[in-house]
């Protein structure tokens, strides 16, 4: 039997679901005649070598451009998920809203690298200057110090008691 070539699996970026169901039937579907095909010489001959790294690098292509999702800690040229904006904005809302030099705000940690949650408007922030990563579901107290409304970014820093 002719393998089809395995593509790997993407991981869900930030938390965000999408629909990658069509792309898992559609490979399942063409194992499934791959395996008629070659045992039961039902359905036509098998793909070849070559149909098989095709279609896999197809499906990849798919998959890497369905998940082309940003989180805090990668930022930049990715798009942010459509919850990420609108938790940027209602920060930013917040903030211009009540115009205070009190920028400090209590956040959840993800457990991924240094990103945390702020909570009330459950945007994504990157603290800075953590070494590693902050164990997961720690509740800090953060400053604000950079919200990008037009790229979903929100910047944070450790609050400490000692100001």
């Amino acid at each position: 039997m002719i393998p089809i070539h395995y593509t790997g699996q993407v991981q869900d970026a930030g938390g965000i679901r999408s629909a990658s169901a069509p792309l898992r039937t559609y490979l399942h579907g063409l194992a499934q005649q791959q395996g008629l095909a070659t045992l039961c010489n039902y359905g036509g001959p098998p793909m070849t070598n070559e149909e098989c790294k095709e279609v896999g690098k197809k499906v990849m292509t798919s998959f890497n451009l369905k998940n082309n999702h940003g989180d805090a800690t990668s930022g930049g040229e990715k798009a942010v998920s459509w919850r990420q904006m609108k938790a940027v904005q209602s920060l930013k809302a917040h903030l211009g809203k009540y115009k205070t030099k009190n920028r400090i705000v209590p956040a959840i940690s993800t457990g991924s690298n240094s990103e945390v949650v702020i909570q009330g408007v459950g945007a994504l922030a990157l603290c800075k200057e953590i070494p590693g990563t902050i164990k997961t579901g720690v509740k800090v107290m953060v400053e604000i110090l950079e919200v990008d409304e037009k790229r979903g970014k929100v910047v944070v820093a450790l609050h400490s008691n000692d100001d």
